[in-house]
């Protein structure tokens, strides 16, 4: 019943999420087609000698400034992966994708494809798909790079294909059909963008997205109910002949996404069912809150009202103004999700210097520290010590005030206040508090009016 979902989402969100990636126009010819697996059903084409992180930069900028701050990690990552590429050689990349996307039994495959004018070794190769796919230290791993069961094909100068050692090596053929499909899509990628994307549709995904669910909706306790409005779109998914994304990149940012049916009637079909799931998922926006994926159903929700049809083609262009648009949406609530993240990482820090007080305090015949240096021996090393005391959100240092109660502090009462969030050097008025008996809480407005 998954296929359901999993094909409505290559069509409504491989074509809108996988074309952010940028494009640059390239003969077709440029594309190793002999070398493609034969269940090829995506092509993504990356032009690294056309790619210019400043116009990254730029694009980012577009949306808001507060999001050049939040995707400076990622920025800074692709900075050094597209600098050691450069290094190396490199010149464009290829990545495909092999098998049926809309199957759970069919799990697809990536294939990376690299076109270089200099001698790289497997060593060489393997290092830039680590820095390429790996994600920075700091940042959650999305993506798992196994690079002990990657196996590499070095090529002098020209093609060198890194593909994965389950299957041997890529098999050579691409069906005509679809090879056919590919070239005809990127043949219609225009102006200069600095990454291409195209997708055709394999008799395998057709069938499997045409497929009628077998079961009823919910009656195995590890699947979802497939939802109607969801089944539909796959349903008018299955006739897709190809589809082309591009992002370009400049003063005016811009992405565009073509998705070519048959013929008109299909196309109105598939034009019809995003239009029903846009409208399911703007009935539940305001219903769920911000925290509750409302902002991220918003921004779908508007990016889906892009799609205009015009005889057997979808278009979907995202301009400029419409991506300010969208930051509009998505920046604050992003910028509250930090905030909230940082008070919850200060009540946190709070929570164990309280723990180290009150250890202090079993070690030390009930007595409460002098003052906050006095816990540092119960954090193991200055370090750790020092990343306590500052404040995650400001940087404040000391990020807390220490309060001595009177008398012990194991006699003291749970509602004795120990520490003080620090603004300035100063109690905050809305800080968080920190009790004598280990517990942290939010102060209300008229909690304390001291500083």
């Amino acid at each position: 019943m998954r296929n359901q979902i999993i094909g409505a989402g290559l069509l409504a969100c491989a074509l809108l999420l996988s074309s952010t990636f940028t494009a640059r126009a390239t003969d077709v010819s440029d594309i190793p087609w002999e070398k493609l697996d034969q269940k090829t059903v995506m092509v993504m084409r990356l032009d690294i000698a056309g790619i210019s992180m400043d116009q990254v930069r730029a694009a980012v900028r577009t949306l808001a400034p507060q999001v050049v701050k939040m995707a400076e990690p990622g920025i800074k990552q692709s900075e050094l992966s597209l600098a050691r590429a450069k290094t190396a050689g490199v010149k464009a990349m290829y990545i495909t994708v092999a098998g049926n996307p809309a199957s759970e039994d069919d799990a697809p495959s990536l294939t990376l494809y690299f076109k270089h004018d200099a001698n790289l070794s497997p060593d060489d190769l393997r290092k830039l798909v680590r820095d390429t796919l790996a994600p920075p230290e700091e940042q959650d791993a999305d993506v798992e790079v196994d690079l002990d069961n990657v196996a590499v094909e070095k090529v002098v100068a020209g093609w060198t294909v890194i593909y994965d050692t389950e299957t041997g090596k890529p098999n050579p053929g691409l069906d005509a059909g679809a090879a056919g499909q590919l070239r005809e899509a990127f043949g219609h990628i225009e102006g200069n963008p600095a990454v291409s994307f195209a997708m055709v549709m394999t008799p395998e995904m057709r069938k499997t997205l045409a497929e009628e669910p077998k079961e009823v909706p919910g009656a195995d306790a590890d699947d979802d109910p497939v939802d109607p409005t969801i089944a539909k779109l796959g349903n008018a998914a299955a006739k897709l002949k190809y589809s082309w994304a591009a992002l370009y990149l400049g003063q005016r940012p811009r992405i565009t996404s073509h998705i070519v049916m048959p013929d008109a009637e299909s196309a109105q079909k598939v034009f019809e069912a995003l239009s029903a799931v846009r409208d399911e998922m703007a009935k539940t926006t305001q219903q769920a809150g911000p925290d509750g994926g409302g902002t991220e159903m918003a921004v779908a929700t508007m990016m889906l009202r892009l799609f205009q049809v015009k005889g057997a083609e979808l278009t979907w262009d995202l301009t400029t103004e419409q991506l300010v648009g969208m930051a509009q949406l998505v920046v604050p609530a992003v910028t509250g999700a930090q905030a909230k993240a940082q008070r919850a990482g200060a009540m946190n820090q709070m929570r164990q210097l309280l723990i180290a007080m009150i250890q202090y305090a079993n070690d030390n015949d009930g007595a409460a520290p002098d003052k906050l240096e006095d816990i540092k021996p119960y954090f193991g090393d200055d370090a750790m010590f020092d990343k306590m005391l500052t404040h995650p959100s400001t940087g404040e240092k000391p990020g807390f005030i220490y309060v001595k109660p009177k008398g012990k502090l194991l006699e003291a009462g749970a509602d004795t206040v120990l520490l003080y969030e620090a603004r300035n050097g100063k109690k905050a008025k809305r800080g968080a508090l920190g009790y004598a008996d280990g517990h942290v809480a939010r102060a209300k407005p008229t909690a304390d009016k001291s500083n």
